[in-house]
């Protein structure tokens, strides 16, 4: 299916989030008051948005949205948060109800798309890859009842939902040739949280970055971590497994890495390539890693990010003035739906000439003239 028309302007000019401050996003709690969400303590006995639920209700809009997330929780300062993010921009510009749940233990997705049905959710979003098969059987079941998914789309579309997902590859392909620029040691580490579509396609794009700065500067440079060919390498295997990202990252450095590249806990991998790299430094991913951790700008060289917030907000405004956006949005450096962060405290390790030369890639890849990822397996 190819994109929406209704989407296609939703990122360019006056679209971009304005409620960024120095590129930090601001907290839920930053925009609406701390003291305006119920916030409870789980205890025995208590019902499934004890332990990690927040949500603010308003008399304005008639939308009233809910966010599913994964065990991490809504304060990652990246991929969960960018989605809640969105929803708090919409209460504020336009009344809406918000409201998150996590999946803790016995609290699944199942659960979860239950007690927001029987809230009287109006507006459901899906974020990440394994809420996909929940969407699905939510919106077929309640068809009155708006939903989006992030990070992935059905295996056929449904009237009632918006997929929202993200040509990663395009940005992490501009990653990657930074990164072979800029490597001294001519090794790059690569790994992930979890094989699934959403995370290879981070990998196969700085892994195609990397091998066309080698192609076309004849060059050598190594990758180690992650194979393209079989979408093997190392992985965390989890989403939330600090111990082992702090294992990888050591283990990449140890075999000469002097840039990391960690798709999933990159602030995990950024302090442990502060502690024991020696002057290595890594990438962020998702969002812009350094105005989210100051103490931790000195090691990364950039980041690859998918602007969830800004096309979320998006979907959710389409539903409060009653033409809601479904369909698939696919995002690019087109419409600004993925990019590449600043260079922030390390621009000057990235000599101008390659600063231009990432320029004139993006440029290519947006016109269609570079093949910025012959390794993917997905789309």
């Amino acid at each position: 299916m190819s994109a929406l028309k209704p989407h296609s302007r939703l990122l360019r000019g006056s679209i971009r989030p304005t409620w960024r401050s120095r590129g930090r996003l601001v907290t839920a709690a930053a925009l609406c008051g701390a003291a305006s969400f119920a916030v409870s303590v789980a205890g025995a006995g208590a019902s499934t948005t004890a332990k990690t639920t927040r949500s603010h209700a308003s008399s304005g809009s008639k939308v009233h949205a809910c966010l599913m997330v994964s065990n991490v929780g809504i304060d990652d300062h990246g991929f969960n948060q960018e989605a809640w993010d969105a929803l708090v921009q919409a209460h504020k510009t336009s009344g809406v109800s918000i409201k998150y749940l996590a999946e803790s233990g016995s609290i699944t997705y199942t659960t979860i798309g239950s007690e927001f049905i029987s809230e009287g959710c109006n507006l459901i979003v899906g974020e990440g890859f394994d809420t996909a098969n929940e969407i699905k059987t939510l919106a077929t079941e309640n068809p009155k009842v708006k939903f989006a998914l992030i990070d992935d789309t059905l295996s056929s579309p449904l009237p009632n939902v918006s997929e929202l997902v993200y040509h990663t590859d395009e940005a992490a392909f501009l990653g990657g040739y930074v990164a072979a620029a800029t490597t001294k040691t001519k090794v790059i580490g690569m790994y992930g949280n979890e094989p699934i579509p959403p995370v290879v396609t981070y990998l196969d794009g700085f892994y195609a970055g990397v091998k066309y700065y080698d192609k076309i500067n004849h060059a050598n440079v190594q990758t180690i971590g992650f194979n393209p060919s079989n979408n093997t390498g190392e992985f965390m295997g989890s989403f939330s497994d600090t111990t082992k990202a702090t294992t990888i990252t050591q283990s990449e450095l140890a075999q000469g890495a002097d840039i990391i590249y960690p798709v999933g806990l990159p602030s995990t991998a950024a302090e442990a390539v502060k502690q024991y790299g020696h002057g290595a430094l890594m990438e962020f991913v998702d969002a812009d890693g350094c105005p989210a951790y100051p103490a931790l700008c000195s090691v990364q060289l950039t980041s690859v990010e998918k602007n969830i917030l800004p096309t979320l907000f998006r979907v959710i405004e389409s539903d409060v003035t009653g033409r809601y956006d479904s369909g698939i949005f696919r995002g690019t450096l087109r419409n600004n739906g993925v990019g590449l962060a600043p260079f922030h405290d390390l621009a000057k390790k990235v000599p101008a000439k390659v600063q231009a030369e990432v320029a004139t890639l993006e440029k290519g890849i947006i016109q269609g003239k570079i093949n910025y990822n012959p390794y993917a397996t997905n789309g």
